[in-house]
């Protein structure tokens, strides 16, 4: 296997055209692998910034039963009333995915 790479690399400089699309298909490849996994690694890895004790959040919703369970999350008055009132928590902080 040793001599077949010593053949491979003394190759290399007598086709330069494919040495190049060699080599810059290596870089992409290991590029694009490297922003993959650093995306990964951002996105579900870590810890959520503002929540050191991740098991001790806590997470609530309002329901409303008139016909069947319809999950209405929570609205900004009663978020801006939960806070102020609240004396068990450590803090309040809320998100919105409805753009």
């Amino acid at each position: 296997m040793l001599s077949d790479l010593r053949f491979a690399f003394r190759m290399l400089p007598k086709s330069p055209g494919f040495t190049f699309v060699a080599v810059l298909t290596l870089a992409v490849g290991i590029a694009s692998a490297t922003v993959v996994f650093s995306a990964i690694k951002t996105v579900l890895l870590q810890p959520l910034p503002m929540a050191k004790d991740q098991d001790r959040l806590l997470h609530f919703t309002q329901t409303a039963l008139p016909r069947g369970y319809m999950d209405m999350g929570v609205s900004y008055d009663d978020f801006v009333d939960l806070r102020a009132r609240m004396t068990t928590l450590s803090g309040l902080w809320t998100y919105s995915d409805r753009l």
